[in-house]
């Protein structure tokens, strides 16, 4: 069986790896169609595809759809998979004639996109069965009866070996991922912080660059803060080998997110970085539901200092490992809704 893996928007590379292992354990012939934007986050485990097709974007929109149809029709796939089902990319295809022998699932990351999007629509002429990312966003598509879904977790990664040391009186509580204001509240946990005399033990990790004017805003509070030498960031881009070995080394994960920001109809990548490595989340109270009973820690901004001195008096935290995160099972949901006639 031939299966396109198709990540045309420079993001979501993190659900790219997992999809690639399941799809080995039934043999499949697995080609990877992506764009330059995804170069420098693929480079680690490009090679175990078995083809993989650089479809620079030209200046002629239209064009490009042509022929990227025309190599799904010639490399005759028998399953396209859109790593990001959404967006004008997606959609654009999507409205292209294709054989009926080639059958197009998706990752749909975004649950609310089935909820009027008029894009959305086109695509779900397309598309008729969708992976979501998390069990509690398979009650968002119960009104959706004409398609199919299924939950399925990308917590599995390339190994990475650990290049950094870290203190063993340390205790590294991080947040991954690029460093954006409108994403994370770290102008509201930094306001927090900024008089809160907290244990110089604790390390705070912003784990991921971002635009120099975010990551300068970021930078100012923390120097407001008694202990700026209690955090960490980056100015640039975090290479995979810092950064996976951070994640390992890290005490807590905190994916620093509000469900009043969409929350309840997506996940955060932080959420699978979490499962993948087996760390306690810090999960703020808006999204205290059943997911994340296990292996959790709930906090509100005005119990921040409660939470570090709690954080403090647990010399370890015991991870409950949950039967629906074995590799085992995963890939056998996965390949076998992706048969699924």
């Amino acid at each position: 069986m031939k299966v396109a893996l198709i990540e045309l928007g420079g993001s979501h590379a993190e659900c790219l790896y997992s999809q690639l292992l399941f799809l080995k354990t039934i043999k499949a012939e697995v080609t990877l169609i992506y764009d330059p934007r995804l170069e420098l986050t693929v480079r680690d485990f490009i090679n175990e595809f078995d083809n993989t097709i650089l479809l620079a974007e030209p200046e002629g929109a239209f064009f490009y759809y042509l022929k990227l149809r025309k190599i799904i029709i010639n490399n005759q796939f028998d399953k396209v998979i859109f790593n990001t089902g959404q967006g004008d990319v997606c959609k654009k295809i999507c409205a292209l004639p294709f054989p009926k022998t080639i059958e197009f699932l998706s990752l749909l990351h975004n649950t609310k996109k089935l909820y009027g999007s008029f894009g959305q629509k086109i695509i779900s002429s397309k598309v008729k069965k969708y992976f979501v990312l998390s069990d509690y966003l398979l009650e968002k598509t119960a009104p959706f009866t004409d398609k199919k879904f299924l939950p399925f977790y990308p917590i599995y990664f390339k190994p990475y070996p650990i290049k950094i040391n870290k203190p063993e009186d340390e205790i590294w509580i991080t947040i991954p991922g690029a460093i954006l204001l409108e994403r994370r509240e770290y102008v509201r946990l930094l306001e927090c912080l900024e008089n809160i005399d907290f244990d110089k033990r604790i390390k705070f990790i912003f784990l991921g660059g971002g635009p120099k004017e975010e990551v300068d805003i970021v930078k100012g509070l923390i120097e407001k803060t008694l202990h700026p030498d209690n955090f960490l960031y980056w100015n640039e881009h975090v290479i995979n080998d810092d950064f996976h070995s951070y994640l390992q080394l890290s005490d807590y994960i905190m994916p620093l997110i509000n469900i009043l920001d969409g929350y309840d109809f997506r996940i955060s990548g932080t959420f699978n970085l979490a499962y993948a490595y087996n760390k306690t989340m810090l999960i703020h109270k808006s999204l205290n539901m059943d997911e994340f009973q296990e292996n959790s820690i709930i906090y509100d901004y005005d119990g921040i200092e409660e939470l570090l001195k709690t954080i403090l008096t647990l010399k370890k935290i015991d991870y409950k490992a949950q039967d629906k995160f074995n590799f085992d099972y995963q890939a056998q949901q996965y390949t076998e809704f992706l048969l699924m006639k």
